[in-house]
């Protein structure tokens, strides 16, 4: 079988019409084929440039591999014997399999569930959004093909994603409706845009006036600092975003099944104040530095989470609790390299019973590679980096190795992918979006998420145990002891216990 590496963008697109030739595509999809979102074609300011070559400047991207994890041996290998008893008869999905239409699973719900708590521990969920119908897989671009210069954007908005902003809005004027809420914690409206110097912010032509007097009070009973549910939240959410003219519909994945009818909140109820920590990771990424491939908002979008974080939701602002990478010369960059610790610092400090939020707002992609598996037929979603041009993509799987699989039991886990222009989600085991659901729906729920691969995540893990120091230690010393064993050293040999090597898990 052909390596798709070496596999020609010719060869790639006649294998998806050989599968796909009694179809055909629309406009929105060719448009999309030649990686331009459906509601870009008639913009006159993105052009095809040459992609970007594997090295630059002589400088090697980082690869997943040289990204190393140095958990307690202890703690590495109780989660990797877990996923090791849970790792057989695992469902296959089009993520897998393009020509997979849905999940293929002989599981019953719970034990699809204890496959999902072995692999991912803490309870995840992410909002992003997506759009209603994406290009054929053996179309998208490689790693190297990939251009963010070219990538895909909405009409007449270079801003950042829609998702942050639709969200804060979508609250607040919910709680305009209702006018107040009460609650034995006040929160001032003066203060939740308290960094900004304007009466207002226009974030990705989103308004919000700070002055509002329907902020005056604000609940934060049970962490949660509306009267919406995940689903009207995210309905409310669609209507903000198609009425700024986005393609896109908000969604959630999750590692876990849970009620879309409960109360927003970021905090789980048994957050315990004095116990447990507030943590955040805040990512925005302008690319000033990248000409033709610069964002506006991104900054604005960490700035007003930030703001509804600490004011609403008592998140502290601590350098301890919280992490802000953003390309404005103010704060640490949001460099490949410091985007990956801070993923690893975040999922080393917190603690079962800790609140953890994660912002990213830039850009996104999708590729049609994998560095997991040369050969598998699927694609890899990723983030961007400011310094993606040097350092190469954060994939999906490196944000599993150094962030959702390090991610200890009982922490409650809620993530910002807002990659607005590109649809990127990072797919989890459970999937409810508002693509095709109604506002009137009574009982929205999660379904199993037929992108998520299970396949996939398993040979990360694998990987895990490779990549541990004591590992390395251990690759290191048998080198060394096969060079004293070579050169005879009889001394040597006899002073030295014979070295024995963990066995696999998996």
């Amino acid at each position: 079988k052909k390596s798709k590496h070496h596999r020609s963008s010719k060869e790639r697109h006649e294998k998806g019409e050989a599968r796909e030739e009694e179809s055909r595509d629309s406009l929105a999809e060719r448009q999309h084929n030649k990686r331009i979102s459906p509601a870009s074609a008639n913009s006159d300011s993105i052009t095809i440039q040459d992609k970007f070559p594997s090295t630059t400047g002589g400088k090697k991207r980082i690869s997943d591999d040289q990204v190393h994890l140095d958990l307690p041996m202890a703690e590495l290998m109780a989660y990797l014997q877990m996923v090791a008893n849970h790792s057989s008869n695992l469902p296959l999905t089009r993520r897998d399999d393009p020509d997979l239409g849905r999940t293929v699973s002989s599981l019953t719900a719970d034990e699809y569930a204890f496959k999902c708590a072995a692999f991912m521990p803490s309870k995840i969920t992410i909002l992003g959004g997506q759009f209603g119908k994406y290009g054929r897989v053996w179309d998208l671009p490689t790693s190297e093909e990939f251009n963010a210069k070219s990538s895909t954007r909405e009409p007449g908005i270079s801003y950042g994603g829609a998702c942050t902003n639709a969200l804060l809005k979508a609250i607040y004027d919910t709680e305009t409706e209702i006018n107040s809420v009460a609650s034995p914690h006040m929160v001032d409206a003066k203060n939740l845009f308290e960094d900004d110097d304007d009466e207002s912010i226009d974030s990705a032509g989103f308004s919000f006036d700070k002055n509002s007097k329907s902020f005056d009070k604000l609940s934060l009973d049970g962490g949660a600092a509306t009267s919406l549910t995940w689903a009207q939240l995210l309905h409310k959410m669609k209507g903000e975003m198609h009425g700024m003219g986005f393609n896109q519909v908000p969604a959630i994945t999750s590692s876990y099944k849970f009620d879309l009818n409960k109360r927003f909140s970021l905090v789980p109820p048994e957050f315990k104040a004095g116990v447990n920590n507030k943590r955040t990771l805040l990512i925005g990424c302008n690319y000033r530095k990248t000409r033709d491939a610069q964002l506006k908002a991104c900054h604005d979008d960490v700035t007003s989470i930030k703001d509804f974080l600490v004011n609403v939701h008592g998140f502290p602002e601590s350098p301890d609790l919280m992490t802000i990478l953003m390309d404005d010369k103010k704060h640490k960059a949001p460099t490949h390299k410091n985007i990956t610790e801070a993923f690893k610092r975040l999922a080393e400090q917190s603690q079962p019973g800790d609140a953890v939020f994660v912002l990213f707002t830039g850009h996104g992609c999708r590729i049609m590679d994998s560095s997991i598996d040369v050969t598998a037929e699927s694609y890899d979603e990723a983030l961007l980096p400011s310094d993606y041009e040097e350092s190469g993509i954060i994939r999906d799987t490196l944000m599993f190795k150094t962030l959702f699989a390090p991610m200890k039991k009982g922490v409650t886990v809620t993530c910002i992918i807002d990659c607005a222009h590109t649809g990127v989600m990072i797919d989890l085991p459970y999937l409810w979006s508002t693509k095709d659901s109604k506002k009137e729906e009574q009982l929205p729920k999660m379904s199993l998420n037929n992108d998520f691969s299970f396949v996939r995540f398993l040979k990360v893990v694998k990987t895990l145990y490779e990549s541990s120091v004591f590992t390395r230690i251990g690759k290191t010393v048998g080198e060394e002891l096969d060079k004293q064993l070579s050169a005879g050293d009889d001394d040597t040999l006899g002073s030295v216990a014979s070295l024995e090597t963990m066995p696999e898990c998996i």
